[in-house]
């Protein structure tokens, strides 16, 4: 969710009104409340920065919440905040910084305040968590609402609710009553202890403030809003009618069901009456869910080691302060020693029979054990034994019972069920050109553990009246189902040759392949072998060298990476290489290419990316491998259709947008491409897009997905990036859902996610900064060049500012002939930064600058590392603007230092963002915060514009890159292509000597260039543009 930008004077004109929103508890409910950024002034009674009755529903518009705001629903309660003199503190120091000095104290302020009932507040909190628009930010109170919401809804998922009658302000109500276990009980104290203050700061008075105790106000709220989902759950309650009701019970189960909890019913006594016999029915549920033990049930194996005697079920006793000691219950009946020192005796006692009560409607066995007045436990047989184990645990479980079983059970995915296993008869190489869809020959046997089994063997097993089999001193868990679907695949298709992607897709866990029979294991030689083999994880990959051609040092771990992209290419397997920000993905994926140009894969590759980025990848492949011939198919002249296919002629890599792989969709799909590469491939995760399908149906000898965040926001981006790089292999999107993204998303299903991890494993590769296996190989300072593009209005402005300029320069000599060079390129420099910088206007920046588009996207990836920047900038201007829209960008405070800041203002500023927990963006001059000052905090420096003299810069990358430093540091100049930054750039990094010779002046070199050189320098390229 978006924090606010800060207070500022000068806003630009046109941007949004600045309000933080509050959630508190009062009165049995959420309250919504505003607060905007306000002068420093005495007030009234009322907070100054009260946002009141219009600025909510404006506010709540803009969300697109669907929640009504009108007089009636409005109040006006008192703020207790905290106050120095008689002004409250800001929440955030995003809304202004306190002025004055002074003790803090709480004092109540007047607030305009919506109730909202519960189905608005989750409506609130589902739009706030879809994102908020520019201005609109909160605090700590609206997490803290979002997560005992999820609590809330965990108590309904878990049924952990009853229905009661109590008395309300407005009569006797029905309502659902929370009875969380002890899983529920621990979250709902966590919320407790960190409930933000202002979530209970609303109060009647001016006298005191609140004293809600936070314990009691997490479990009335979750309570509130567990009985609004009660009451909207899938429950069959009757409509309620006018009129009348037959009895108080009708009347009651009505009302649980109703949006009014109110019942309907004129006789006091019996409602009385009634609500006593609902606590006595619910006491012994809360008995159970309170008490300070647990019943556990254990199954024991027969004791004669052979299988053959009597299966028992064990009761004990179980602290829960010591989860580690289980006690049989029947120490308790005989008050042995252990049961006197735990402490326990009658009310113990009295919680165990409750508690078989309880277990016993769920399980039979437990419910015949009562006859005995001191159950112990119960005896059963094999056939009782299998039930126990597939039927009876589970449902114990699920009623909140913990519940012990035999290891060999809680491990039977391990070579304890029915399995097939194969061997292949024939080898089969991977030259170039090998598919997939090659039949391979197949031998395949069923096999119960490690041991093989025959079709008859099959078929008596099939009719054994358990499913549970000892063989050879083991037991194993033999299904009849499983074994009626294994004995069909294998008489059907038990000879017929398989497909290498039935092979692979069955050694990554999926039972498809074989009727919905796991493949446990499967022999084969060759290179068939290794492929099934590196793809099990259980082999390495062969090494790979670096590309003649390739020019620059592959670290190892790249090594590794081309490795593992040239064995999946090969194969014509997806690749999806998902490095952290700064480990190189673009080298790696253009030393693949190299490497198959060196082999003699001639197709060219189409690589597609961002706008933003098409000259990155240009200027990067003109660096790495400058013998591969490039094209970019972008711009307002680029060639289509049958002129778009002559032209690729001898071209070894074609660049193009996301747009444009829409747009010229079918022009792309004319050529059969070498390779298909996505940079940010998170741009086709949604399935449902025409950029998606557009990419989809290109022809491809291999795939490549290169991203950061291959899971951007739910396991459904997997299906998508799949479904590009190795169709099917995921099976269909319903499929999918139904077997992974529910059962993760939804559940939490830890096995599903195992198997998910196991089917794509092997085709992502991800590597952290933190490894311990990357570190080694990194430098210690990278420097990564970003390069942007222009807008047309920035490109508008550079055309007609270099023109004037230049004319300025031709009528100068001497001294003012240097002094117009250098105006003109601080001119230039501020139209690159962004036009509203160089028209010094306050006009809007959103969508206006290239450069700052591209910071934007750098620092959202470094903060959603957890990693801090500083951005440098040698304009203080320049660096104001950025610190504001960077604010309202990121949702977070950025902390802006300039050489007008006061010498403690700036140690405080300093020693805030050095400290745990604070700002994670720094914005400085280059002037005022490019020496004397450590931020070793920040592993990331971002040179927002050029100072063109590497020592000055090096000085500016040093306050991170210094004694303290832990990380590694990673510098990032944004350079504008095609304009004089990437020339002098360039300049510079091809003639180090001249560098070093010259540059310690600063620009002033520059004023000495010819006008033919000077205007070579400044010139502006025709694609230059992002359009």
């Amino acid at each position: 969710m978006e924090t606010l930008p800060p207070a500022s004077p000068g806003s630009p004109q046109g941007e949004e009104p600045r309000i933080a929103l509050h959630l508190s508890f009062w009165r049995g409910r959420a309250w919504l409340w505003g607060e905007r950024a306000f002068p420093w002034e005495e007030p009234g009674p009322r907070h100054p920065g009260d946002a009141g009755r219009e600025g909510l529903r404006e506010v709540l518009k803009r969300l697109g919440a669907g929640v009504r705001v009108s007089l009636s629903r409005v109040e006006t309660p008192w703020a207790w905040l905290p106050t120095r003199g008689a002004l409250p503190l800001p929440s955030s120091p995003l809304l202004g910084e306190p002025k004055g000095r002074g003790t803090v104290r709480l004092r109540p302020h007047g607030v305009t305040a919506l109730g909202l009932e519960a189905g608005e507040l989750f409506d609130l909190l589902a739009a706030l968590a879809e994102g908020t628009p520019p201005g609109i930010g909160g605090d700590a109170s609206l997490v803290w609402w979002g997560r005992l919401a999820r609590e809330a809804a965990n108590l309904g998922i878990r049924e952990a609710c009853l229905p009661g009658l109590v008395r309300g302000d407005r009569g006797w109500e029905a309502r659902w009553i929370p009875l969380p276990d002890e899983e529920a009980q621990q979250a709902l104290d966590r919320l407790a202890v960190s409930l933000p203050g202002v979530a209970r700061c609303l109060g009647e008075g001016t006298k005191t403030p609140p004293e809600t105790a936070p314990r009691f106000l997490a479990e009335t709220a979750a309570g509130w809003l567990a009985d609004a989902l009660g009451r909207s759950g899938p429950v069959p309650f009757p409509p309620r009618f006018p009129g009348p009701r037959e009895s108080l019970h009708d009347a009651w189960l009505e009302a649980l069901g109703a949006p009014d909890p109110v019942v309907p019913w004129p006789e006091e006594g019996e409602l009385e009456d009634f609500a006593a016999r609902l606590d006595r029915w619910r006491r012994p549920l809360e008995i159970l869910a309170r008490s300070p033990l647990r019943l556990v049930f254990r199954l024991l194996e027969p004791e004669d080691g052979e299988g053959r005697g009597p299966w028992r079920v064990e009761y004990l006793l179980q602290p829960r302060w010591d989860p580690s000691l289980l006690v049989p219950l029947g120490a308790l009946w005989r008050k042995e020693e252990v049961s006197r020192t735990l402490g326990l005796g009658e009310g113990e006692e009295a919680f165990v029979r409750l508690a078989l009560e309880q277990a016993a409607p769920i399980c039979p066995e437990v419910e015949a054990s009562l006859e005995d007045p001191h159950p112990e436990g119960f005896a059963t047989d094999l056939e009782g034994a299998a039930g126990f184990l597939a039927r009876g645990a589970e449902a114990l479980r699920g009623a909140g019972f913990p519940v012990l079983l035999p290891s060999w059970w809680l491990g039977r995915g391990e070579g304890r069920r029915l399995t097939l296993r194969g061997v292949v008869r024939t080898g089969v190489a991977a030259p170039a050109g090998t598919s997939l869809e090659d039949l391979v020959a197949l031998d395949l046997q069923a096999s119960l553990g490690e041991e093989v089994l025959e079709p008859e063997e099959l078929e008596a097993l099939a009719r054994a009246k358990a499913p549970l089999v000892r063989r050879r001193g083991r037991w194993f868990w033999a299904d009849r189902e499983q074994i009626e679907t294994a004995l069909r695949f294998l008489a059907a298709r038990r000879g017929e040759p398989r497909t290498v992607r039935d092979l692979l897709e069955a050694t990554l866990g999926s039972p498809r392949p074989f009727g919905g029979v796991e493949l446990a294991s499967l022999e084969a030689e060759g290179d068939l072998g290794e492929l099934l083999r590196l793809a099990a994880g259980s082999a390495p990959l062969p090494p790979a060298s670096q590309p003649e051609g390739f020019r620059g040092t592959l670290r190892p771990y790249q090594l590794r990476g081309l490795a593992w992209m040239a064995f999946l290419r090969r194969w014509g397997l997806g690749a999806c290489l998902a490095d952290d920000m700064g480990l190189g993905k673009t080298a790696q994926a253009l030393a693949l290419i190299q490497r198959d140009r060196e082999e003699g894969r001639t197709d060219p590759v189409l690589l597609v990316c961002p706008t933003s980025v098409i000259h990155t990848w240009t200027a990067e492949a003109a660096r790495f491998v400058p013998d591969l011939p490039l094209r970019v198919h972008h711009g307002p002249d680029r060639p289509r259709g049958r002129a778009f296919v002559t032209s690729l002629a001898g071209a070894g890599l074609v660049v193009t947008s996301y747009a444009l792989l829409q747009r010229d969709g079918e022009t792309l799909r004319r050529v059969a491409w070498g390779g298909v590469i996505l940079d940010e491939a998170q741009n086709v995760k949604n399935p449902d897009t025409a950029q998606f399908r557009a990419a989809r149906s290109l022809r491809a000898g291999f795939r490549l997905a290169l991203t950061g965040t291959p899971v951007e926001n739910h396991v459904g981006d997997l299906w998508s990036l799949f479904e590009f790089l190795n169709p099917g292999l995921l099976g269909g999107r319903e499929a999918f859902r139904r077997e992974f993204f529910r059962p993760i998303q939804v559940w939490g299903d830890d096995g599903a996610a195992t198997a998910l991890r196991r089917r794509t494993g092997p085709f992502i590769l991800r590597r952290l900064k933190t490894d311990r296996s990357v570190l080694p190989d990194l430098p210690e300072k990278v420097v990564s060049r970003e390069f942007c593009t222009l807008t047309v209005e920035q490109a508008s402005l550079y055309r007609a500012v270099l023109d004037r300029g230049e004319e300025r320069v031709a009528e100068s000599q001497g001294m003012t002939r240097r002094g117009e060079v250098l105006a003109l390129l601080t001119r230039l420099k501020q139209v690159c930064n962004h036009p509203a910088h160089f028209l010094g206007d306050g006009s809007p920046l959103e969508g206006r600058s290239g450069k700052l588009a591209r910071l934007v996207e750098l620092l959202a990836q470094v903060r959603e590392q957890g990693e801090c920047a500083l951005v440098f900038s040698q304009f203080a201007e320049m660096g104001g603007l950025l610190r504001d829209y960077l604010q309202r960008r990121l949702g977070e405070e950025v902390l802006f230092l300039h050489g007008g800041v006061p010498r403690v203002r700036r140690d405080e500023m300093v020693e805030r963002f050095q400290g745990e927990g604070g700002p994670g963006v720094f914005v400085l001059s280059l002037k005022a915060g490019g020496t004397g000052l450590t931020l070793s905090r920040a592993n990331h420096v971002v040179h927002y514009d050029r100072w063109w003299n590497p020592a000055v810069e090096d000085q500016a990358t040093d306050r991170a890159y210094r004694i303290g430093q832990r990380k590694n540091v990673f510098v990032h100049p944004l350079i504008v292509a095609g304009t004089l930054e990437e020339r002098i750039d360039a300049l510079l990094e091809s003639k180090a000597d001249l560098a070093d010779r010259v540059v310690g002046a600063g620009e002033r070199w520059l004023t000495e260039l010819g006008d033919r050189d000077l205007h070579a320098l400044l010139a502006l390229d025709r694609n230059a543009t992002e359009e």
